[in-house]
C-alpha cells in the first residue's frame, strides 16, 4: 500500500512537471503576433495552433478549475484588441476545436465554450451556434444568442444566414426564459437577408401581448430590434433596392400595435415610472417608422390628420399621454380607411399575423 501510495505521488508529480513544462511553451501569445500587420508566418501559426489547441484541450477537464483557467486563457488575447491577421488564424484554430469540445460535455464546459465564442465573433462557421440554440441550458442559448448578436449573424453569408434564420425563429418560439428570448430577438434583428424581415416583424408582433399583459416589463430589446430593421429597409430603398411591398405593410403594421400599445398603457397610467424612458423610445421608434414607410406607400400628407402631422417630442416632453393615444388611433384610422389595412390586424386585443 506505501509503494503504490508513493507510487502515485510521483507519477501525479511528474504529470504537473510534464504539464508545466509544455504550458510554458504556450502559456501567451506574443504582442507582436497579436498586433501583427501581416499573416502570421509558418512559426508563428505554429505557436498560435499550440496555445489554441493546448488550452482547448484542458477547456473538457474534469477539474472546474481547469476549466476556467483555460476559458481565461483563450479569452485573453481577445482583451488586447488583437489584429485582423491574428484573429483570422485564431479563429481557424479554435472553431474545430471549440466545436468538438462542446459535444456531449458538462453544463460547464459548454457555457464556457459559448463564452468563448462570443469573443471569436466568428461568422464562417455557424455550425456551433446552430447546436447551442438547441441546447437544453439556458446560459448555452443565451450566449449563442448574444454572439450573434454582436456580429456574427449580420456578417455570415447568405446561405449561413438562412441556416440562422430557422434555428434563431423556432428558437424564439419555443423559449420560456425572458433574458434568452430578448437576446434571441436581437440576433434575429442581425440578419440582413430578405427572407428574415417578415419573420423578425412577425416575433415582433407576438411579443406585443405579452407586453399587454405586463406593462413594467422593459421595450428596449423590441425597440432596438424594430429600429433595427427599420434602418436596414431604409437603406435599401434609399440605394435603390428591391424591398417587396408586403414587407413595407407589415412593418406599418407592427410600427402601430407598439405605439398603440406605448400610448394606452401610459394614458391609463398603469407603466411604472422606471420603465417610462423604455415606452417612450419605443413611441419614437414606432412614429418614425410610421412616418417613414406610410410615405413610401404613396399616401399624401395632405390627407395625414394635424395630431399627426405635428411633432411627437413635445407630447412626449410634456407626458401628455392622452395627446400620444389620439395620434396612435389617427394612424390607425388612417392606414384602415387609407391603406385598407383590416382593423383586427391592428388590434392589440387580437393576435395578429
Amino acid at each position: 500500500m506505501i509503494c503504490l501510495a508513493k507510487y502515485a505521488l510521483v507519477a501525479t508529480a511528474l504529470f504537473s512537471l510534464y504539464l508545466s513544462s509544455n504550458l510554458l511553451a504556450a502559456d501567451r501569445i506574443p504582442t507582436s503576433i497579436l498586433k501583427s500587420d501581416r499573416t502570421p508566418n509558418p512559426e508563428e501559426k505554429n505557436l498560435i495552433q499550440s496555445y489554441g489547441n493546448q488550452w482547448s484541450s484542458l477547456l473538457v477537464s474534469e477539474d472546474d478549475r481547469q476549466v476556467a483557467e483555460a476559458k481565461r486563457k483563450l479569452i485573453e488575447p481577445f482583451r488586447s484588441d488583437p489584429s485582423t491577421f491574428f484573429l483570422n488564424e485564431y479563429r481557424n484554430t479554435l472553431r474545430i476545436a471549440l466545436r468538438q469540445a462542446f459535444e456531449g460535455q458538462r453544463d460547464i464546459i459548454r457555457i464556457n465554450i459559448m463564452i468563448i465564442s462570443a469573443g471569436l465573433k466568428d461568422s464562417s462557421d455557424v455550425s456551433l451556434y446552430l447546436m447551442a440554440l438547441k441546447d437544453p441550458h439556458p446560459a448555452v442559448r443565451y450566449w449563442a444568442a448574444k454572439t450573434l448578436n454582436s456580429s456574427a449573424a449580420a456578417e455570415a453569408a447568405d446561405p449561413q444566414q438562412k441556416e440562422l434564420l430557422t434555428a434563431l425563429s423556432e428558437a424564439v418560439k419555443l423559449e420560456n426564459i425572458e433574458l434568452v428570448t430578448q437576446q434571441l430577438m436581437l440576433a434575429l434583428a442581425q440578419l440582413t437577408i430578405q427572407d428574415a424581415a417578415p419573420q423578425i416583424l412577425l416575433s415582433l408582433n407576438e411579443r406585443i401581448p405579452v407586453h399587454l399583459a405586463n406593462p413594467s416589463m422593459p421595450l428596449i430589446t423590441e425597440t432596438k430590434a424594430l429600429r433595427r430593421l427599420s434602418h436596414q429597409l431604409i437603406r435599401k430603398l434609399v440605394g435603390e433596392q428591391s424591398v417587396p411591398a408586403s414587407h413595407i405593410q407589415l412593418i406599418t403594421r407592427v410600427s402601430s400595435r407598439y405605439l398603440r400599445l406605448v400610448a394606452t398603457q401610459l394614458s391609463e397610467q398603469i407603466v411604472p415610472e422606471q420603465v417610462i424612458d423604455d415606452y417612450t423610445k419605443m413611441a419614437e421608434t414606432a412614429d418614425d417608422s410610421l412616418v417613414t414607410f406610410v410615405d413610401r406607400q404613396n399616401i399624401s400628407r395632405d390627407s395625414w390628420p394635424a395630431s399627426i402631422a405635428t411633432e411627437l417630442k413635445p407630447l412626449i416632453a410634456q407626458k401628455d399621454w392622452l395627446a400620444l393615444k389620439l395620434r396612435s388611433e389617427e394612424w390607425t384610422n388612417l392606414l384602415v380607411n387609407t391603406l385598407g389595412i383590416d382593423a383586427s390586424k391592428l388590434d392589440l386585443k387580437i393576435s395578429s399575423d
